[in-house]
């Protein structure tokens, strides 16, 4: 049988596939007979009849559009580290905080022979003034027998030194012994013993 005078019949099945896709929301496309693969002889002539084949391309009504689908998520930056010759800095502590100024200091000083004490603050500020009191007692001897105390106040002034009366100042000596002990109003403190 030729393929020109090819029944209707053979038409049918395509047909018959081609509505039922379009009623399912597919599209369909004849494009080209099937490889030409050979379906049988017909015993009435020798020619091959040749079967015609049908592509379907889907359009699923469901389907989103890919014009409008969320593109994918973008990948993250790819790590990077430094080269490993990069010259990176030492740390460096910060320096220790300056030391704290050290404590006032008092000293006292006596005359040789005594005639005077001579005190003086060391470690204070430039200009400040501090009250201090010079205490006289005697612990042995005829100025002890009458119980002997002088007290002399004054003031230092900064760093500078100050006379305070003592020993024959105070009168003629006796050969007892004496505690000179100054205290200030800034805690400091300190004491001398002496004869006179």
């Amino acid at each position: 049988m030729d393929t020109k005078t090819t029944p209707s019949w053979y038409r049918r099945p395509g047909v018959f596939v081609a509505t039922a896709a379009i009623a399912a929301g597919v599209t369909i496309a004849v494009l080209e007979p099937s490889n030409r693969d050979p379906v049988k002889f017909d015993a009435a002539t020798p020619h091959v009849t040749w079967s015609m084949g049908y592509k379907l391309v889907t359009a699923d009504p469901w389907a989103p559009d890919p014009q409008t689908a969320a593109p994918p998520p973008a990948a993250p930056p790819a790590y990077n580290p430094p080269p490993a010759n990069q010259n990176v800095p030492a740390y460096v502590p910060p320096p220790p905080p300056p030391p704290p100024p050290p404590p006032p200091q008092l000293t006292l000083r006596l005359d040789n022979p005594i005639t005077a004490a001579t005190v003086s603050m060391a470690n204070a500020p430039s200009g400040s003034t501090v009250g201090c009191r010079m205490t006289t007692v005697a612990l042995s001897g005829s100025a002890a027998s009458v119980g002997y105390r002088l007290d002399n106040d004054f003031t230092l002034v900064g760093t500078q030194e100050t006379r305070v009366p003592a020993g024959s100042a105070n009168g003629p000596a006796t050969g007892s012994s004496f505690r000179l002990t100054v205290t200030c109003d800034n805690g400091t403190s300190t004491s001398v013993d002496a004869v006179y």
